[in-house]
């Protein structure tokens, strides 16, 4: 019973736009403002797809789940999504992957299970991570207050979003090359990234689910890419962990420098990105791949992408990134 209602809310997720109002016209399990959320989700990303006009490709979509706690009705679950697709444009057998992990709240009624709450992990990190460590009995007031996101206004702003993004994507590219003087060399960093970007390198201690593993991912790029270990950087301090203090170690000891929002990126550079919720540089990538449309591939841990579009994190979820080249 709990897996084909599970089963029904990936089908939903995994429905495009242009056959969810099957969904909405029909019985469903999912809270009224929950399906609405994701119906107003799914339309923005079907116009801000056609406004960059990509079109993805081979989709293909598969879940898994772990019951995290039972109590009396409700039961919280851990649901992990992932999808890959191929663009027309992406360099020849290059697949384009990432993972959504969402925590679901499910009551059981008349024999089925209803979601009555929904969080994704990316589009609301703080809240995640409050549900994921307290009981179920600890957040029913945060339940009872579920509300629709920002998707409606998302789709009011679309244009200006556009424009935003516009400003990295018209950028003049020189052709790449590795400049002989460095010591670090970005297509060994980018080949670390995208060999780790979906399962971790066992060799290294991972941080997620304490924190974080987004800048511990990307620090073990740069080491494969040839940046040298020191007291300050390497495995597990501070600079090797943490997005602000990895970004000051590289900009202080002049190692890299922060690239204004005009200069294009390469591969191997460093991304972060800005967490409105949070009001910081929460969370780091890396470059792997240029598209001839000015768009980037990039992968990182945490929500872990690889070789995914930039054009669909930024400036959707993040209103801000900073860009920073290693010498």
């Amino acid at each position: 019973m709990l897996l084909r209602d599970l089963h029904y809310f990936y089908k939903i997720l995994s429905t495009p736009y242009d056959k969810f109002n099957l969904f909405l016209k029909g019985k469903h399990n999912l809270n009224e403002n929950i399906l609405e959320d994701l119906y107003l989700k799914k339309c923005f990303n079907s116009l801000w797809i056609k406004k960059l006009n990509i079109n993805p490709s081979n989709i293909k979509t598969k879940y898994k789940y772990k019951i995290l706690e039972k109590n009396c009705n409700l039961i919280k679950i851990k649901f992990k999504y992932l999808k890959s697709f191929s663009l027309s444009n992406s360099p020849k057998g290059i697949i384009s992957y990432s993972l959504d992990e969402y925590l679901l709240i499910l009551t059981k009624t008349h024999h089925r299970f209803k979601i009555i709450f929904l969080v994704n992990k990316e589009e609301n990190p703080n809240l995640y991570e409050e549900i994921l460590k307290k009981d179920i009995l600890q957040i029913t007031n945060i339940i009872s207050s579920n509300k629709i996101s920002v998707w409606s206004s998302k789709i009011k702003v679309l244009d200006r979003l556009y424009d935003k993004y516009l400003k990295i994507n018209n950028c003049y590219r020189t052709p790449y090359s590795i400049p002989t003087s460095s010591s670090y060399n970005p297509l060994k960093a980018c080949e670390y990234a995208e060999k780790f970007a979906l399962k971790a390198n066992p060799e290294y201690k991972s941080f997620e689910g304490i924190g974080g593993d987004c800048t511990n991912f990307v620090s073990q790029a740069l080491y494969s890419g040839g940046l040298k270990n020191s007291n300050t950087w390497k495995p597990y301090s501070n600079a090797w962990v943490r997005v602000e203090e990895l970004y000051l170690y590289i900009i202080k000891n002049e190692l890299g420098m922060e690239l204004k929002e005009n200069i294009p990126l390469k591969k191997g550079d460093i991304i972060q990105f800005y967490t409105p919720k949070l009001g910081r540089f929460f969370h780091s990538g890396i470059i792997t791949h240029i598209l001839p449309d000015g768009d980037y591939l990039y992968c990182c841990h945490s929500y872990n992408k690889l070789n995914y579009p930039l054009s669909l994190t930024y400036p959707i979820l993040y209103p801000k990134i900073r860009s920073i080249e290693i010498y």
